[in-house]
Parts: C-alpha cells; sequence; structure tokens
C-alpha cells in the first residue's frame, strides 16, 4: 500500500513539473512575441517619413521644359524666351506644382478658361530685374541754319533700300516724298488713296499710302504713312514727318549736327 501511494505521488510531481514546464515555454513564448510586436511597433512610429527625400530631382532647362508643359496640356506661353539659358530643379509632380518650380523667379500671370482650366501663362520678367531703359539713337545730321536733313533708307514693295536725304519736318504730320518714288519703290498706285496732308507750306493735296519699312541707322519703323507730292510743290525738300518721328523723342542738336531719336 506504502508503495502505490508512492508510485502515485511521484505521477503526480512528474505531471505536474510537465504541466509547469508547459507553462513556462508558452509564457516565454507570448513575452517574447509581445517584446517583437513592440519593437517593430516603436519602429514604424519613429521612423521618419521618406517620401519626400526619395523624390528624384532633375535639373532641367526652364525653356525646354516649359515648352514640352505647353505642347502636352495645350497651353499657351507668352515671353518663354525670357526663361532662355536658366535652370531650375523639378521632380515628379502635378501641372501647376512644376510651373511654379519653374517660375519661381519669375513674375508672371496665370489665365484660366471658363472651365478653370489654365489656358495661358504671361511671363514679366525675372523678379528684382531693373526695367529696361530705350536705348536712345543718334544720328549724323546736315544742318543749315537749323534745318537738319537726315540720311534714311526706304524699302519698297521690291525689297530694295533706297537711300535719300529727308528734312526733319515736325509740322508735317507724315513722311512726304516726291511722286517719282511712286515708281522707284514699285508700289501700286491703285492703293494709294488722294488725300489733303499738313506740311510746313500748308495744307495740299496727295497720294498717300504706305510704305514697308523706313530705317534711320539702328531704327527699324514698318509700314510707315507717306504722302507722295508732285515735286514742284514741295519745294525741292522731301520730308522725314510725324508717321515716322511720332514713333519717338526727339532732340537736336545744332551744335553737333545730331539727331537722337529715343523710343516712346
Amino acid at each position: 500500500m506504502h508503495n502505490k501511494l508512492t508510485d502515485l505521488f511521484m505521477t503526480e510531481v512528474k505531471l505536474m513539473s510537465k504541466i509547469f514546464y508547459l507553462f513556462a515555454v508558452l509564457s516565454f513564448t507570448l513575452l517574447f512575441s509581445f517584446g517583437v510586436c513592440a519593437e517593430q511597433s516603436q519602429a514604424q512610429e519613429s521612423e521618419p517619413d521618406l517620401g519626400w527625400v526619395q523624390r528624384e530631382w532633375l535639373t532641367v532647362n526652364i525653356e525646354t521644359e516649359l515648352r514640352a508643359l505647353a505642347k502636352q496640356h495645350g497651353l499657351k506661353i507668352r515671353g518663354i524666351d525670357k526663361t532662355a539659358d536658366l535652370e531650375a530643379l523639378v521632380t515628379n509632380e502635378e501641372l501647376l506644382p512644376t510651373l511654379k518650380r519653374l517660375l519661381k523667379d519669375f513674375n508672371y500671370m496665370q489665365e484660366f478658361d471658363d472651365n478653370g482650366k489654365l489656358a495661358l501663362i504671361r511671363i514679366i520678367g525675372v523678379k528684382g530685374a531693373p526695367s529696361a531703359r530705350p536705348s536712345s539713337t543718334v544720328v549724323p545730321t546736315e544742318n543749315e541754319g537749323g534745318r537738319h536733313r537726315v540720311k534714311v533708307g526706304l524699302k519698297g514693295t521690291d525689297g530694295v533700300n533706297h537711300e535719300v536725304m529727308l528734312l526733319v519736318d515736325t509740322g508735317a504730320n507724315v513722311v512726304v516724298l516726291e511722286e517719282a518714288m511712286i515708281d522707284i519703290l514699285h508700289l501700286d498706285k491703285a492703293t494709294l488713296n488722294k488725300q489733303v496732308v499738313k506740311t510746313a507750306n500748308g495744307m495740299t493735296e496727295a497720294l498717300k499710302g504706305k510704305i514697308p519699312s523706313v530705317q534711320i541707322k539702328s531704327e527699324t519703323v514698318e509700314m510707315v504713312d507717306v504722302a507722295f507730292l508732285p515735286r514742284e510743290k514741295l519745294s525741292g525738300e522731301q520730308l522725314l514727318g510725324m508717321s515716322l518721328l511720332g514713333k519717338f523723342k526727339i532732340t537736336l542738336d545744332d551744335l553737333n549736327d545730331e539727331m537722337t531719336l529715343t523710343p516712346n
């Protein structure tokens, strides 16, 4: 009887030992798993968002990129030449953020259509750039008693440049030439109209039209109003009138025999 009790007691001890061992192993496994999960969670919470850092940034030519965007999105861009030879950093973004990056150093305006879609960009210029001042052109003159004559190039419909001397006359509202210049400049008389014009000698009837261009030194004005009069009505002088001179601020220098033209 004593031996049976002893065997029973030993069997229960062994069973309890196995249960305790299994419980210990299970507890350790659970604690280890919890610890790993906690570390992973903490690491995920503390890990920074690397999305911005991992973006691919490219240095691009601004003008080339703008032309590509304009073609891709059916966009009109005015003043794109002001961005020539300049570069900017861009990444893979939508149209408006990309344009903002490309034009961050420029003053510009955006226009949208009725559907709210960007339709036009007007590039005004580089931020902080000084306003461009019109450059002046100094033209030598033949001065006789305060009457200044200048050499002028007249271009007709044949594309040939014809040099003539014209008297500077701010009292004439148009350039005034003798009628013989109509054929020299290859103008069609059918395109000319009879009108009364003002000259230094008063009002007179003339054939009036336009010539392709008038050039004074480096200054060229296109489609200039001209009146053609018979030679006898010109007192021997063809006139450089306000249809050209009115495009400039004019300074006549009697001492140095010069005329200065500054674009308006």
